[in-house]
């Protein structure tokens, strides 16, 4: 569902950008006479965004420590939010969003993979030397491999943005971006890792 509404509005902007003949949305905007809406669709679609990264952030953080006040932890990250958004410098806002893809492009596929693998059963996942508690609730393999994905995913960015040449690496990035290689290491990493997992579920 968002995929396709993500899409649509896509193909509007494109659209309306080949019908005005002005690339810039200000323009745009401007040229319609929606200069107030816009301004209120950009305040409440941030206040609606920031409210679920501030809340997530909080509910991460109370999964990795149960006995943590998501209220305190609300605040907490609201605050802290605001001072980095305050002090952040702008230029420096597209390292962020890199780090993010580096994080959670292998993160995710990690998580689809392991799920397909074989179910879990919720009620076994924080029990103490549980078979779903590994090493001290840490899943080392899995770990390791979204480190691995990460560091290269990293290292694209860097011969993709900075232009930094690194041997192998620059070619991969040139050719294929940062998202998709990285995609394809950490299939391929976990692979094994999500095949013994089925194996023993199947074993059991």
């Amino acid at each position: 569902g968002h995929f396709v509404s993500c899409s649509l509005f896509y193909f509007i902007g494109a659209l309306t950008n080949v019908a005005v003949g002005a690339p810039d949305p200000i323009a745009i905007i401007a040229s319609y006479g929606l200069g107030v809406p816009a301004m209120l669709i950009v305040i409440f679609s941030t206040l609606t965004t920031g409210f679920l990264d501030i809340y997530s952030a909080a509910i991460t953080f109370k999964n990795i420590v149960p006995g943590a006040s998501v209220k305190k932890q609300i605040v907490f990250v609201g605050v802290l939010s605001t001072v980095i958004a305050a002090l952040f410098p702008a230029e420096a806002y597209e390292w962020f969003l890199l780090l993010l893809v580096s994080a959670f492009v292998p993160l995710a596929v990690i998580m689809v993979m392991d799920y397909f693998a074989a179910p879990y059963n919720p009620e076994e996942l924080l029990v103490r030397s549980g078979r779903y508690w590994f090493w001290r609730g840490f899943n080392i393999y899995a770990m390791g491999v979204w480190a691995v994905s990460f560091i290269f995913c990293l290292l694209l960015s860097i011969a993709s943005v900075l232009g930094v040449d690194i041997p192998v690496v620059s070619g991969i990035a040139a050719n294929y971006g940062t998202s998709l290689p990285t995609l394809a290491l950490t299939a391929a990493l976990y692979l094994p890792i999500a095949l013994a997992k089925r194996k023993r579920a199947a074993s059991t």
